[in-house]
């Protein structure tokens, strides 16, 4: 439905109340440790091959549990194009990119992406590559 204008006055006052109160708990918070973004946002060792990984032993369920086959094949159709064009050197950034997380989403699907640089209308144009599913 539509908010009538109280409604949106209230959850206006509320969300506005719920915002106050988070950043009063920022405010009183002490600072995390320096080197805590970096642990978090590199927490393997710099060689780390990641071929060699293993996926998680749940990852095979997850993806049958959340992935339909019919999305499954538009995957696997996806991927195939993308291995034939990089084995003639015809793939671009975005798509080696694309294809990475792909891979990597099918290996583990705990996989998160911080992806603020890649918005619509970009030069890298990745998010129109990837909406695939």
């Amino acid at each position: 439905g539509v908010f009538t204008n109280d409604e949106l006055k209230a959850a206006r006052k509320e969300v506005m109340a719920e915002i106050k109160e988070a950043v009063k708990f920022s405010d009183e918070s002490p600072m995390p440790p320096q080197d805590l973004a970096i642990a978090l946002e590199y927490p393997d060792a710099i060689d780390t091959d990641y071929n060699k990984r293993p996926a998680p032993s749940f990852s095979r369920v997850v993806n049958q549990r959340t992935i339909s086959p019919a999305q499954m094949e538009a995957i696997g159709e996806h991927l195939n194009a993308m291995y034939a064009k990089s084995k003639v050197g015809d793939l671009t950034i975005a798509e080696a990119m694309n294809l990475a997380v792909h891979e990597e989403m099918l290996r583990d699907p705990t996989t998160t992406i911080h992806a603020e640089d890649l918005q619509a209308g970009s030069s890298c144009t990745l998010v129109s590559c990837s909406r695939i599913i």
